[in-house]
């Protein structure tokens, strides 16, 4: 039998041609570098989920530049790097949900173009203000089911067009009145289901777009207008 692990990849093009299955050698079980994927340059989409992935090498896609949607979920990463995915600078969706990550500090600065990001179900406790440069394009956000106990001030800036964030079950007991500036077009927010006990005086100030907030099963005891901005309610609120 080969010392290669062969992993079938299921790849869709791009102008929606009938599927078809490639085979890619990892040299070392859960292990990619730029040699694995280096006959992948026409690919749209990529499904790399649950092949039991523990590292990827800088610039391992750098041949896959066309790429657009990437899935890595349910794999057993622990740690990115911000040349992890250099050249993917069409990319529009990436999947991360369920793997190791508890940092992921400037890995998606190459991402110019990406729309859509969801790291759900990793190791994050602390959101820094560092995690998100570089995805001024990016509409939707989910971080659910972490254990998020921390969000530095400012760490959303650069999320100028997101219009869909995903908070669900942190583990935060207080929102700070600078965790969420920057988010001027977010109109879907959803935070239930966390230990939140307050949220401080004009928190929510800056989502002046939002019309739909959805936080039930929280450990808030009181809930003030004054944190959103005055002129800017949204229209619905549900905790």
């Amino acid at each position: 039998m080969s010392i290669f692990n062969i992993i079938c990849l299921v790849i869709i093009s791009w102008d929606f041609c009938p599927s078809y299955t490639i085979k890619v050698n990892f040299a070392k079980k859960g292990i990619i570098s730029i040699n694995d994927l280096q006959n992948l340059s026409s690919i749209r989409h990529l499904d790399l989920q649950s092949k039991s992935i523990s590292y990827i090498s800088d610039s391992a896609f750098y041949w896959s530049r066309n790429l657009t949607i990437l899935n890595l979920s349910r794999n057993k990463l622990s740690f990115l790097t911000n040349r992890t995915f250099l050249g993917l600078d069409k990319l529009e969706k990436l999947d991360l949900r369920f793997n190791d990550l508890s940092s992921v500090s400037r890995v998606f600065s190459p991402l110019n173009s990406l729309l859509e990001l969801y790291i759900d179900k990793n190791k994050f406790q602390i959101i820094k203000s560092d995690f998100f440069i570089g995805l001024e394009q990016l509409k939707k956000l989910y971080i659910r089911n972490n254990y998020i106990t921390e969000i530095e001030d400012f760490s959303f800036l650069p999320l100028k067009n997101l219009h869909t964030f995903n908070l669900w079950g942190s583990l935060m007991r207080v929102y700070t009145k600078n965790a969420f500036k920057g988010l001027f077009k977010v109109t879907h927010f959803f935070l239930g289901n966390t230990k939140l006990r307050k949220i401080e005086k004009g928190a929510f100030s800056d989502l002046v777009r939002l019309g739909f907030l959805y936080g039930p099963y929280t450990d808030l005891e009181t809930f003030s207008k004054n944190v959103f901005n005055s002129s800017n309610l949204p229209t619905q609120v549900s905790f």
